[in-house]
C-alpha cells in the first residue's frame, strides 16, 4: 500500500480562547489532506508522524495518531481517494509525514515533509524604546 499522491497542509489556524476560569489555553489545529488510489475500506489505516524538527530521521519520528480510512475520508470527494484528518496539538513548528498500512503491514515512508508555518525570525530591525 503506497501513498500515491503527497499530503499537503490544507489549512493551518492558531485561535486563543478562554476557559471558564479566566485562564487563557493556546491550541494550534492543523488540518491535513492527502490521497491515496486505494479507496476507503476497513482494512486500510493511515500513520501520521510528527516531529518538531528535522535533525532526527523521519523513521524515528514518533507516531502521533493512526486513523481508520473510513474515519479519515473526505465526504466532499466522490472519489473515495482523498482523506482528511484534524489534529490539535500545542503552537509550535512541526513536521509531519504519513505511511498507510493494512492487515498485511506498512508501507515505508514514502509522502513528504510538510510543516506548521515557523515561528517569526528574529527581526534586526525592530527597536523598542520606553516611553515617558
Amino acid at each position: 500500500m503506497k501513498l500515491i499522491a503527497t499530503i499537503t497542509i490544507l489549512t493551518v489556524c492558531f485561535w486563543v480562547g478562554a476557559a471558564a476560569s479566566l485562564v487563557s489555553t493556546i491550541n494550534g489545529h492543523v488540518r491535513l489532506g492527502w490521497g491515496c488510489a486505494e479507496p476507503a475500506n476497513t482494512n486500510l489505516s493511515f500513520n501520521i508522524y510528527c516531529a518538531p524538527d528535522l535533525t532526527t530521521p523521519a523513521t524515528n519520528w514518533p507516531l502521533l495518531t493512526n486513523i481508520l480510512s473510513t474515519d479519515a475520508l473526505d465526504t466532499n470527494d466522490p472519489s473515495g481517494t482523498n482523506y482528511l484528518v484534524s489534529l490539535d496539538l500545542w503552537p509550535a513548528q512541526y513536521f509531519f509525514v504519513a505511511t498507510s498500512s493494512n492487515f498485511w503491514g506498512q508501507s515505508s515512508i514514502t509522502s513528504n515533509v510538510v510543516a506548521t508555518p515557523p515561528a517569526p525570525q528574529p527581526i534586526n530591525t525592530l527597536k523598542i524604546q520606553k516611553l515617558p
